[in-house]
């Protein structure tokens, strides 16, 4: 599977876990918390391969707003829902400027 398809499996996997916690209702909060948890790893995992996949880029982007254009990036840009687009944002530059996120500064 090549990297451009991982990043494409967890964005899919991702946006299943976004629709299941946005779908939870006040009857059953032991699920929505457990939708909630899962679809937080799953954000994370999918950045990881997100940044697995720009490190084996033999010509990467010269800069940020480049990586914003190139695919998938521009793709997922357009799929995402409003709420997750400052996260997104926020993980693609420290991913651009090779900066490592303190497990603190994840979005609450």
């Amino acid at each position: 599977m090549s990297k451009g398809d991982m990043v494409q499996q967890h964005f899919d996997t991702m946006m299943q876990d976004w629709t299941k916690m946005q779908s939870g209702t006040m009857e059953n909060q032991d699920l929505n918390e457990d939708n909630a948890e899962r679809f937080e790893a799953n954000f994370y995992h999918f950045t990881q391969t997100i940044e697995e996949w720009f490190s084996t880029l033999e010509d990467p982007p010269s800069s940020f707003e480049k990586l914003m254009e190139t695919e998938p990036i521009q793709s997922i840009m357009e799929e995402l829902p409003p709420p997750l687009l400052i996260p997104f944002e926020t993980e693609l530059e420290y991913i651009f400027e090779g900066k490592q996120r303190v497990e603190d500064e994840k979005y609450d």
